[in-house]
């Protein structure tokens, strides 16, 4: 299924965010991003199973960090190191 602009959208701010965030805490701040979309998800969605909302979770992670990886060689890594 292809991402909505909605959705492409929030990505990108999502990975222009961690752009900010000292390299050190970018880990556990893409923890925290799909922590709150998998508690969001069940909200949402709550007859989807455990399962999907997990693999939703990962891929929806994966999609952030390759955009952030993107930024990066796009333009050189900004934040704090």
């Amino acid at each position: 299924m292809a991402m909505t602009e909605e959705q492409r959208s929030a990505i990108n701010g999502l990975a222009l965010a961690l752009m900010v965030i000292p390299a050190g805490d970018r880990p556990a701040a893409i923890a925290l991003m799909v922590t709150e979309y998998r508690r969001r998800a069940a909200e949402e969605a709550p007859d989807l199973s455990p399962e999907k909302i997990a693999a939703a979770a990962g891929r929806f992670g994966s999609l952030v960090m390759r955009r952030f990886e993107r930024l990066v060689a796009l333009g050189g890594e900004g934040g704090h190191g």
